[in-house]
C-alpha cells in the first residue's frame, strides 16, 4: 500500500514534467522507468530502471565522466548528507554496470543489503525526481539545470 501510495505521488509529480517547456523528451523515458522499477519481480531490473531514470535526468547529453557527474550532482542537487548521497548514486551506477556487463545479481554485489539497497536506490531516486520538478520552473531545461549543479558544485554546495 505504502509503495502504491508513493508511486502515485511520484506518478502525479511526474506529469508535470510533460508540460514544461525543454522537458518533454525525457518525460518518457522517467516516467516508464519509475514505474517500471516498481514493477520488476528481479531487483536487478528495478536497479536498471532507476539508473536509467537518473542518467536521463542528471546525465542529459553528457559522455564522459558519468558516474562522477551523477553521484556528484545528484548529491548537490538534493543537498542532504551529501557524502552518503554520493556514495549511494555511486554504488547504485557500479552495481548497474556489474548487472549489465558481467551479468551479476543484485545479491553477488559488494553493496548489496537486499531489499535495503533496492529500498535505498529508490528512495534517492524519488528525492532526486522531485527536487528536479521543484527546480524546472527556473530552468529551461535539464541542462541548464545540469550546468547550474555544475557550477555549485565548485562554489556554492546547492541549488539556488
Amino acid at each position: 500500500r505504502a509503495d502504491l501510495q508513493v508511486a502515485k505521488d511520484i506518478f502525479e509529480v511526474l506529469l508535470k514534467l510533460k508540460s514544461l517547456k525543454g522537458y518533454r523528451n525525457f518525460f518518457r523515458v522517467v516516467v516508464n522507468r519509475y514505474l517500471s522499477s516498481l514493477s520488476r519481480t528481479a531487483p536487478e531490473d528495478s536497479v536498471l530502471d532507476l539508473t536509467i531514470c537518473l542518467e536521463s535526468l542528471l546525465l542529459a547529453n553528457e559522455r564522459d565522466e558519468l558516474k562522477y557527474r551523477l553521484s556528484l550532482r545528484g548529491a548537490i542537487l538534493i543537498g542532504e548528507n551529501s557524502k552518503d548521497v554520493k556514495k549511494t548514486l555511486g554504488n547504485m551506477y557500479d552495481d548497474r554496470s556489474s548487472i549489465v556487463h558481467s551479468g551479476k545479481l543484485l545479491s553477488e554485489l559488494k553493496h548489496n543489503g537486499g531489499k535495503d539497497v533496492l529500498s535505498s536506490y529508490r528512495l534517492i531516486t524519488e528525492k532526486i525526481i522531485k527536487k528536479y520538478l521543484e527546480v524546472s520552473n527556473d530552468f529551461d531545461g535539464l541542462i541548464e539545470i545540469n550546468q547550474r549543479l555544475d557550477e555549485l558544485c565548485l562554489y556554492e554546495g546547492k541549488i539556488c
